[in-house]
């Protein structure tokens, strides 16, 4: 999630996981203590549940009950309570019915949505429990205001159902392998053409490793971005690809042109490479610095018109 204002995905993500404070242990404590009380429908509990711990404590909730089902600290009426009123599919039943449109952790998610400026989702041909259903949900959260972005892993998988997808998207900067892999196709402008005629409306690209990359904000319109000379040696090129489409999403939420905002992205790629890992070589005064001080390169503008 990129551009929330109120709510920090990453940092709500390490709280399911991390820490005493954790959601997960939050959720255990508070499951104990309903369970010890004997009383309540799963839907009581689930509704009880997020109001108590937040609602990303719905994701944990299945697994906090089956550890208190496996531990020994019950008593016999809580575990005979816990079995039959709190059982898996009673609880993952009472979830489900709550994340329906109208109640109110959907219109906790829209609200989450519209208070984001960009959501992105990843990575395409690697879930493929969800490709079907995202031309439906990318609607859905387009409708909140939020602006939608994919990224593409493995192999890149196949022109369905992404060339669904597409329409519903604001920006879509896959890899060559993977865009040859989509499309057949091996040239740059091509394959966005194919991505076009698919109905793409949004920013379209291809990531050309160290020949930088090409960008289309309008169809028959073309930026070619430049690679950027890494700021001291090449160490590890893990998450490069990723670094430059971070680079991007972020200039494009500050404003920048797609010129710009590509720069920016080539910049974010080029200091990733100088440390091992995907994060350790990328500093933000050490992205701007190198983003000002290669500037001079320029960064080319065509149209197929011309």
């Amino acid at each position: 999630m990129i551009g929330c204002h109120e709510f920090d995905m990453q940092n709500s993500t390490q709280e399911l996981t991390n820490g005493p404070d954790s959601i997960r242990e939050k959720a255990g404590v508070f499951a104990a203590g309903w369970i010890a009380r004997r009383q309540g429908s799963p839907a009581d509990f689930v509704h009880e549940l997020e109001d108590a711990c937040g609602w990303p404590a719905r994701y944990v909730a299945v697994e906090v009950l089956a550890q208190l089902r496996a531990s020994r600290q019950l008593e016999d009426a809580q575990r005979k309570f816990l079995n039959y009123t709190l059982s898996e599919s009673a609880v993952e039943a009472a979830l489900t019915e709550n994340a329906q449109p109208g109640s109110e952790h959907q219109s906790s998610i829209d609200e989450l949505f519209a208070r984001s400026r960009m959501m992105l989702v990843g990575y395409y041909s690697q879930m493929p429990d969800l490709e079907g259903d995202l031309p439906d949900v990318l609607t859905a959260i387009r409708a909140t205001g939020c602006r939608t972005a994919m990224d593409t892993g493995g192999s890149g998988g196949l022109m369905q159902p992404l060339d669904r997808i597409l329409p519903h998207l604001d920006v879509y900067v896959p890899s060559r392998d993977e865009a040859m892999h989509q499309t057949g196709q091996a040239d740059p402008r091509s394959i966005i053409e194919t991505f076009r005629r698919c109905g793409a409306t949004g920013l379209l690209g291809v990531k050309l490793g160290s020949e930088g990359a090409l960008l289309s904000p309008a169809a028959g319109e073309f930026v070619d971005v430049p690679c950027i000379k890494p700021p001291g040696p090449i160490i590890d090129t893990t998450g490069a690809g990723d670094a430059f489409l971070a680079g991007l999403l972020t200039g494009l939420l500050r404003g920048m042109s797609v010129a710009d905002a590509g720069h920016l992205g080539a910049a974010t790629a080029a200091c990733c490479i100088t440390a091992l890992g995907a994060t350790d070589g990328i500093a933000h005064d050490r992205v701007i610095d190198l983003m000002e001080s290669a500037r001079g390169l320029g960064v080319a503008v065509s149209s197929a018109q011309r």
